[in-house]
């Protein structure tokens, strides 16, 4: 039940030899998992993962939305471009209802962790 581990997990299932295919479906469970016991990188690998769809695993935006925002709430510069993708989505209304409040949210939490185009978005000065 460590949420690294299921990222470490997943990472190393992803690092197939040339003409392999990972095991996406497994793949995904494992950043599910990670994700839900709040690891940022497990969060926005899964997210990226639900947002483009791979063989045997769906796109699904809802669940990307989720995994980026959950994403969001980890430190250092990872989790400010989950902030930044959850943003995006939110205020273009991808994977569930639009909501301006919390893409400026999302946005200022990203800018926050000194994210550049988060800030830019708001039109905040970009972090130093």
């Amino acid at each position: 039940m460590s949420a690294p581990a299921c990222g470490k997990a997943a990472a190393r299932l992803a690092a197939v030899e040339p003409g392999m295919t990972p095991d996406w479906p497994r793949i995904a469970k494992l950043l599910d998992r990670g994700c839900g016991l709040q690891d940022p990188w497990s969060c926005q690998t899964g997210a990226s993962l639900y947002y483009t769809g791979s063989p045997g695993v769906p796109s699904d935006p809802s669940r990307a939305r989720s995994m980026f925002t959950a994403g969001c709430g980890g430190p250092g510069t990872l989790t400010a471009k989950s902030c930044r993708f959850a943003g995006t989505m939110y205020v273009s209304g991808q994977g569930g209802e639009k909501s301006e409040a919390i893409a400026k949210l999302m946005f200022k939490r990203g800018c926050d962790k000194q994210d550049a185009p988060s800030c830019k978005v708001l039109n905040l000065p970009p972090p130093e």
